[in-house]
């Protein structure tokens, strides 16, 4: 069926997300650009796992990035990038 076929399809990009994930929270690197970069991967996260059809975990990885980027854009409110990315 097409549901499935759109999950195996999305199955490898969500692998790698949560893959980059991992890797980006294992360097425990505070620097704003990495931090974004987290922000980013775990918005992406979300993404494909509310395309998968999982609502809790997709809402978790959003509010990860949500809570990323309001600490970004508030510990830097001269990086126009950071408020957008949260807007």
């Amino acid at each position: 069926d097409l549901e499935g076929l759109r999950t195996r399809l999305l199955a490898e990009p969500l692998a790698f997300f949560r893959t980059l994930k991992e890797q980006l929270e294992a360097l425990d690197d505070t620097r704003p650009e990495s931090l974004a970069r987290l922000a980013a991967a775990s918005f992406e996260l979300g993404s494909l796992t509310h395309e998968i059809g999982d609502q809790r975990d997709a809402l978790a990885a959003y509010r990860e990035s949500l809570g990323i980027l309001r600490k970004l854009a508030g510990d830097h409110p001269d990086v126009a990038e950071y408020r957008k990315q949260l807007a």
